[in-house]
């Protein structure tokens, strides 16, 4: 920008004085006298080539700055457009990591399940120990085997619902 802005204004200061030096030569109302120059005809001759050169080298600055601009855009498509596909891919890595959280924590809650319910049949059979001198039909050992398909629901049920509450 600063190279730019250089020699922009000194291309504007080229073209203010050139309209300058045209409007005085105007104001002088020359006569033309054969066989001379008027001082007009000459500064047109010599001046005007050097102020047309600076017009084409600014306009030549201007279409190269805006060469330069759409290339600087196209670069930052370009770097975007990396940074985007990276983005993706963390995305992506992450969403797979998030995958294989989600089945290790079903894994250890089903894992819970079998261990609580090990425990809770555990201590019934304690219970169901308790009940041998009622002399019922059942043995204690029956009565814990039975009871394994229902502490194994129960905890499940228990755990799916604490599991549904904590995520409301």
């Amino acid at each position: 920008e600063r190279l730019a802005a250089e020699p922009s204004f000194r291309f504007a200061a080229t073209r203010a004085y050139a309209r300058m030096v045209s409007e005085r030569c105007e104001a002088l109302r020359e006569v033309e006298q054969t066989n001379f120059q008027t001082l007009h005809e000459f500064i047109e001759r010599r001046f005007q080539p050097a102020v047309r050169t600076c017009n084409a080298v600014d306009h030549r600055r201007e279409m190269l700055s805006g060469h330069l601009g759409r290339a600087v855009s196209l670069l930052n498509i370009q770097v975007s457009t990396v940074v985007e596909e990276q983005n993706r891919v963390q995305l992506t890595a992450m969403s797979e990591r998030a995958k294989r959280s989600l089945m290790l924590q079903e894994t250890v809650e089903g894992l819970s399940v079998i261990a609580i319910s090990y425990y809770a049949v555990s201590l019934l059979g304690y219970v169901f120990k308790t009940t041998k001198p009622l002399h019922l039909m059942a043995s204690p050992d029956l009565l814990k085997g039975i009871s394994v398909p229902f502490v194994v629901l129960a905890t499940w049920w228990s755990l799916k619902r604490l599991h549904a509450k904590s995520h409301k």
